[in-house]
């Protein structure tokens, strides 16, 4: 028995790896509401069916939540019995119904009030847009909002319906994710690390899961959850399986398919509801340093072949786009399509800038690098203020850092450098790319690949600030860059894609599946890596600027300049102008309403009378906060996170007797994600299964998605080779036969599918002739990788003249009888060393499985669910004793 076995006997949870993806705790995803007259039956059950929780909520009280939760835990029938009762003892006639179904839906979104009563918001629609992991990650796709209070105490009112036409002028089926299992408004790398602290104490899985539950439900992100208002009481009246944190922004996944492995790449972008807007009405930053246009832009690397273990390759790189952080605006009433840039108070201490960098080092760790692509140099000074007074706020903010913990500057003045023919804003953005993902790195959960480890360039092991070591199971991003333009949109969006692209490489490098970082463009990858930023960008633009992208990535590779910008673009510049100027103004009190800057019920003017919003936002400007409140001049970087860095603050430690306490109903058993996603006790389809309908690449053996191609449309896989890897037609007995048909043309594709074919034995007697007829035969190489095989030897035309033989005698029609005897027959000179008696392709018999390969299975089941063991020390002498000449 291995150390390993021995210590997995020892601890209840063994954890192989520093990094891993935690087990999953039941939590419910079906609820029903049903409505009596005085009160509302919410109820919860898992994706089975056979756990269900109830919440009675009061509908007596119109402006007071009054919510009890009954603590039993019942299956089906139990349910059944309880509204029977409920309905038995709320008729009024014996002809009338006690209680009645109203809704059905996937989740809980929030209750919202505005003057009068709550109204409760359930999630009736979503659909799967992605798998990280084992775990699914869902988009919105329709919401209902249902009043709680009855008829006889619902006051009504011109205000109040106003209120709620405002509240719905936000989509929320629009661009709204959630996950059940998933943490989304935390990085990946925050989540695995969480497991790693939490996995130390001596629990059992399941404990583990139930805190891991509470501990997401309750202290989640709440920068990026977007109903962290709407549910913020509820959550306090409820088990934390009721609480679901929906985050916006954009998600997208695509498979990448390396010859049937699959690669899944992520996309995840999440936007800060804190001075969240629209774009000429938040600019800069508020008085508590968030910036408008905040978005957190994570890409995730891994091999989806390990889909339910916890053992999974994982990657993930993360930055950051957001306006610059300095109190500037711009004036959108003027109706100009280019507002000037104004300056709105002086901050010769730069407390914005410092308040919104001490969030960054505490969330990214250092170093933090801004990349500004702002202008620097105009004849009218405009782009060019907010480049001098970002410049003088990291100046001075960096005088009282550490050298090693500065803020790293980067200016470029990327829309000068794409106006000339002479200069590629790829190529520079390549090299500003490298000397990123040099200083921050990337996270990857799992140990050095022996390869890269053995034969690997010491450059990228060097990289970052916490890279693989000895006493580290995986390497970590510490710091990120944080890149912004004016409005954070088209130029951000293709600097951010060049970054991830760099990252990209250097992901795959690590997992083992390109033996160079260095990717290139017009590949499979890069086509689809860079709709998934386009896309991106589009989302982003919409939800901020009013349109899509104006300058695309695409743009900037063919150079063109801004003057020669196709119609699409000029249309986009003009939608994006009407949006501006007459629509954002109800989008922002949409905005203000939904995150919960504004609450009616505690305001004294309503929110179409305020003259402006600046007070909602600017907590020091409202007397919210004193300016005791603010950092210091000097010591604004607290000294505790000081001593931290460059590592990014930990999630705190977790209370597990605080926690556990009155939760004992969570020591239910693990969440079985395969069971939960692929669901064997339903009859699924296979046009149905998210995996197998997922966008990518093509997913033949013989595609890389590398290999750098026209950008034409390519044929698929199908297409371009079904008869030259299908049924093949034998090679002609004779080197004359060969030639002859040679001539005639009778060796054509189509023919060899088409017309039926004499079977014997194949005699080679001339190797030119051979060679000829194969090539024609085997798959064209050069059509896909740019270089064809070396011939083959006679010995192994040989052996593929007969196999080809075995194929076309095997894929006969049904009733021809095929057995062995008869391959033999036409393939001679094979020796038979074990076949089935009498099987075909159609049939066969079972063998006897011995023990030995019984338990070689059963050894590998265990070590697929339970991870890798330590090598025995014979193997590890003999691997020693192979690597000592390398």
């Amino acid at each position: 028995m291995s150390s390993m076995d021995t210590e997995g006997e020892n601890t209840s949870v063994c954890l192989h790896q520093k990094f891993s993806l935690g087990p999953a705790f039941p939590c419910l995803q079906k609820f029903s509401l049903y409505e009596t007259r005085a009160r509302f039956y919410l109820v919860g059950s898992n994706s089975d069916e056979n756990t269900f929780r109830v919440l009675k909520i009061d509908r007596t009280e119109p402006k007071q939540l009054v919510i009890t939760e009954d603590k039993t835990v019942y299956d089906g029938r139990q349910l059944r019995d309880l509204l029977v009762m409920i309905d038995s003892t709320n008729r009024t006639t014996s002809k009338s119904s006690g209680v009645r179904k109203i809704a059905s839906a996937c989740g809980v979104f929030g209750f919202i009030r505005f003057l009068e009563g709550y109204y409760v918001i359930l999630i009736t629609g979503a659909r799967k847009v992605a798998l990280i992991g084992s775990h699914l990650v869902y988009k919105v796709e329709d919401t209902v909002i249902i009043p709680l209070a009855n008829e006889a105490t619902r006051v009504t009112s011109s205000d109040e319906s106003r209120y709620l036409k405002i509240f719905q002028n936000v989509d929320t089926s629009s661009n709204f994710y959630f996950s059940y299992t998933y943490d989304l408004s935390n990085t990946l790398q925050y989540n695995m690390q969480l497991v790693s602290h939490t996995a130390t104490a001596p629990l059992s899985p399941s404990e583990i899961s139930s805190r891991m539950l509470e501990y997401n439900r309750r202290n989640y992100c709440s920068k990026f959850v977007w109903n962290h208002h709407i549910f913020e009481h509820f959550m306090t009246l409820v088990n934390p399986e009721w609480i679901l944190p929906v985050i916006h922004g954009f998600i997208e996944q695509s498979n990448v398919s390396v010859y049937c492995c699959p690669i899944y790449v992520t996309v995840i972008a999440r936007r800060s509801r804190l001075y969240a807007g629209t774009r000429f009405l938040k600019r800069g930053a508020s008085d508590q340093g968030q910036v408008a246009n905040e978005v957190e832009t994570e890409h995730i690397t891994h091999i989806a072949s390990t889909l339910v273990s916890g053992w999974g390759q994982f990657t993930s790189y993360v930055s950051l786009r957001g306006s610059v952080p300095c109190p500037w605006s711009q004036d959108a009433s003027s109706m100009v399509p280019k507002p000037a840039i104004r300056l709105d108070k002086a901050d010769p201490y730069a407390s914005m800038s410092a308040q919104h960098f001490n969030e960054l080092f505490g969330r990214y760790g250092t170093p933090v690098i801004v990349l500004n692509l702002v202008k620097e140099k105009e004849k009218r000074k405009r782009e060019s203020i907010l480049t001098s007074e970002l410049q003088a706020a990291i100046k001075y903010l960096n005088q009282f850092l550490p050298p090693e913990h500065q803020i790293h500057y980067m200016a470029w003045d990327m829309a000068r450098f794409a106006k000339s023919y002479q200069h590629n804003v790829i190529d520079k953005l390549e090299q500003i790319a490298e000397e990123i993902i040099c200083k921050t790195g990337y996270f990857h959960n799992s140990h050095e690949f022996s390869e890269n480890q053995l034969h690997g360039n010491s450059h990228v092991r060097e990289m970052g600030r916490r890279s693989y070591s000895d006493d580290a199971a995986g390497r970590e991003q510490t710091g990120l860059v944080r890149v912004n333009c004016v409005d954070c949109v088209d130029r951000t969006n293709t600097a951010q894609f060049m970054v991830h692209k760099r990252a990209l490489g250097y992901q795959l490098y690590a997992l083992g599946i390109i033996s160079s970082p260095h990717l290139s463009f017009d590949t499979d990858l890069m086509r689809i890596f860079e709709e998934m930023f386009e896309n991106q960008g589009d989302t982003i633009a919409l939800q901020y600027g009013g349109s899509h992208l104006v300058h695309r990535i695409r743009s900037y590779r063919q150079g063109a300049a801004p003057w020669t910008l196709p119609s699409r673009d000029m249309l986009q510049s003009v939608s994006r102008y009407y949006s501006n100027a007459f629509t954002d103004n109800d989008k922002q009190m949409a905005i203000n309403l939904f995150v919960g800057a504004y609450k009616p019920y505690q305001e004294r003017l309503h929110l179409w009378e305020l003259p402006t919003d600046y007070y909602l936002h600017h907590a020091l400007a409202a007397n919210r906060l004193q300016p005791q409140d603010l950092p210091g001049y000097t010591n604004w970087c607290p000294p505790a996170l000081l001593d931290h860095l460059p590592l990014p603050l930990p999630p705190p430690e977790l209370l597990w007797e605080e926690i556990c306490d009155g939760h004992n109903e969570h020591k239910e058993q693990v969440l079985d994600l395969f069971a939960e996603y692929y669901q064997p006790h339903r009859l699924t389809l296979f046009k149905e299964d998210y995996c197998a309908n997922m966008s990518g690449t093509r997913s033949a053996m013989s595609d890389s998605p590398f290999v750098v191609r026209d950008r034409k449309p390519v044929r698929q896989w199908g297409e371009a080779s079904r008869s030259k890897v299908g049924v093949v037609r034998p090679t002609p007995t004779t080197a004359e036969e060969s030639s002859e048909s040679a001539e005639d043309g009778s060796d054509t594709e189509e023919s060899s599918v088409k017309q039926p074919t004499k079977i014997s034995t194949p005699k080679i007697s001339s190797k030119s002739a051979v060679v000829t007829k194969r090539k024609d035969k085997m798959f064209r190489f050069r059509n896909y990788y740019g270089f064809d095989l070396k011939d083959p030897d006679r010995v192994d035309a040989d052996l593929y003249d007969k196999y080809c033989l075995i194929n076309e005698l095997a894929y006969h029609s049904v009733d021809k009888h095929v057995t062995m005897e008869n391959v033999q027959r036409h393939a001679a000179n094979f020796v038979v060393c074990q076949y089935f008696s009498g099987d075909s392709v159609y049939s066969i018999t079972l063998p006897e499985v011995s023990e030995e390969a019984s338990a070689l299975y059963r050894s590998t089941i265990r070590i697929a669910e339970e991870g890798p063991r330590d090598p025995s020390r014979r193997d590890q002498m003999l691997y020693e004793k192979m690597t000592s000449g390398i």
